[in-house]
């Protein structure tokens, strides 16, 4: 008898179950969920890729590096203030790789790299090393980029262009 009554319990169990999967709509599938939607961005970073190993291009605010560990010096990766860090560092061997000053600690195999995905928001040089062989892989500078001159006429001058052995030069020519 009691079996009976379990056994009619979870089929009731199961038909509640069905219903419920049946009438709640599946979550959506973001398609940016897990993944970074880049655009083109003509600055180079000098952790970037090599030409035999180009990086995808980065949206502004966003810098993708790759670092795989060798008995190169550690790359610098620049990084501006506010901006997101994606680095991967991959190996030939397996080790947990951590950048000390911030406490993150990920894990690198032979076949998966380890993933870090921050947001620089403090300035100063961070170190990124392997754990048990004690390697300095990178370093991670946040620093606030210089920023190009911008020309900006004068009230009451105008701008005049001249055809020079390089080029297009621009001078300042006095008023009238």
């Amino acid at each position: 008898m009691a079996a009976r009554r379990l056994v009619i319990v979870m089929i009731v169990l199961l038909a509640v179950s069905t219903l419920a999967a049946a009438f709640i709509p599946a979550p959506k599938k973001d398609k940016g969920a897990g993944t970074t939607t880049t655009q083109q961005n003509p600055q180079r970073h000098p952790a970037s890729g090599s030409e035999e190993n180009p990086e995808p291009p980065a949206a502004p605010g966003l810098v993708n590096a790759r670092v795989h560990i060798s008995n190169e010096p550690p790359k610098e990766i620049l990084v501006p203030p506010g901006d997101q860090l994606v680095l991967e560092v991959s190996g030939s061997f397996g080790d947990d790789v951590e950048v000390p000053e911030l406490g993150i600690v990920e894990t690198m195999s032979p076949f998966a790299p380890a993933v870090f995905d921050l947001v620089a928001t403090d300035e100063g040089t961070f170190g990124v090393r392997t754990v048990e062989t004690n390697l300095l892989v990178a370093r991670i500078v946040v620093q606030a980029l210089p920023k190009p001159a911008v020309n900006v006429p004068v009230k009451g001058s105008s701008t005049v262009a001249s055809a020079g052995s390089h080029g297009v030069k621009r001078g300042v020519a006095a008023g009238p």
